[in-house]
């Protein structure tokens, strides 16, 4: 898709200067000509125009499209348009001008071409204010069609977001309407009554906010950290009711981190991969581990437990592709999302700008 935006941008630019020029010189050479010029000679001349104008045109094209239609810099847009517009006009008129000087002084006099000064100059001139022109036709018309454009992707990559977010949210839910949460944790509940009503009744509820949590919370982008810490805790607290001891589960998050926004569920998943994936696998359980801090202008979660990489798990690998997919939507390249086994311990680490 990328190839194909580059070719096609080149085809619209050469078959733009090239036809513009094409009938400048021609209207030039049949009205208003002056000199003693060949038809060649001056199909060259409009030629390195037409070239100078390319070059100027992407210049321009290249330099809006990372300083304001990038999402790395977004103050003054109109100031930095003007800005570099009036720059490469100057560019534009200085280039032309010194092409002029040099066919008047230097190649038409080794050719024995004539050329009165006055009226070329004159000439000249009212061409390359004509060109200028041009070049802000040709940015006149850059500019929403580009605008358009980055409106029309971000459309579009809202809609895959919110779709994307909707399905995390029903695989959260099939997640939890299978045998091995909602099912279990209601069985287990039911028998938990009977020994400790009070702690009953407290599954119960932390069950009840886990999917009052699935179901609003998706509707946001990103949520307070905290938000996202209650909904792990209800989950270890559910899973340990079947797990017991084997599930061990530390936190350690960083200060003046509660506050910071992160996509739902992010780590609710990390987790749920963990305990699944991970402690329930091993016959003495495990201990895992939350490390949230910030690092420089990011915001590091990790998430380590005891066991072995299953690349072959269904399951493991659309989270992953989940996460991957929500962070690249979300912060664009400058998210990371690493999976990695060391010493059998599986570490999942995210690394989330914060601004």
């Amino acid at each position: 898709m990328k190839n194909y935006k580059e070719i096609l941008y080149w085809t619209i630019q050469i078959a733009f200067w090239s036809i513009l020029n094409a009938f400048v010189c021609v209207n030039y050479w049949t009205v208003s000509r002056h000199g003693n010029l060949i038809f060649w000679q001056e199909s060259i001349t409009f030629t390195v125009y037409a070239l100078i104008g390319i070059f100027c045109s992407h210049r321009i094209k290249k330099y809006l499209g990372k300083n304001v239609f990038s999402d790395k810099n977004k103050k003054y847009p109109v100031i930095h348009t003007i800005g570099i517009v009036v720059f490469y006009i100057i560019i534009f008129y200085i280039l032309a001008l010194l092409y002029t000087k040099l066919c008047n002084f230097v190649i038409y006099p080794l050719l024995d071409i004539n050329i009165p000064e006055k009226t070329s100059i004159n000439h000249r001139f009212n061409f390359l204010v004509e060109n200028i022109i041009i070049l802000l036709s040709w940015v006149a018309c850059y500019i929403p069609i580009k605008v358009m454009l980055e409106l029309n992707r971000s459309n579009k990559e809202r809609l895959i977001l919110k779709a994307n977010l909707k399905e995390s949210q029903l695989n959260t839910l099939r997640g939890q309407i299978n045998p091995h949460f909602i099912f279990n944790s209601l069985n287990n509940i039911r028998g938990l009554i009977l020994e400790d009503t009070h702690k009953s009744r407290e599954m119960i509820t932390r069950l009840s906010d886990m999917l009052r949590y699935s179901l609003t919370k998706n509707d946001f982008d990103a949520i307070p950290l905290q938000d996202e810490l209650e909904m792990v805790d209800n989950y270890v607290a559910i899973s340990k009711i079947q797990l017991e001891d084997r599930l061990q589960f530390e936190k350690n998050i960083g200060i003046n981190t509660e506050e910071i926004l992160i996509p739902p569920m992010v780590i609710q998943m990390l987790i749920e991969n963990a305990t699944k994936h991970g402690i329930e696998n091993i016959k003495n359980g495990g201990i895992i581990s939350l490390n949230i801090k910030q690092e420089a202008n990011n915001l590091i979660i990790e998430v380590t437990n005891p066991g072995k990489l299953a690349s072959d798990s269904n399951s493991i690998q659309l989270g992953i592709k989940n996460i991957k997919e929500r962070l690249a939507l979300l912060y664009k390249e400058n998210a990371r999302f690493n999976l990695d086994e060391i010493n059998n311990q599986v570490i999942a680490t995210i690394q989330i700008p914060l601004s």
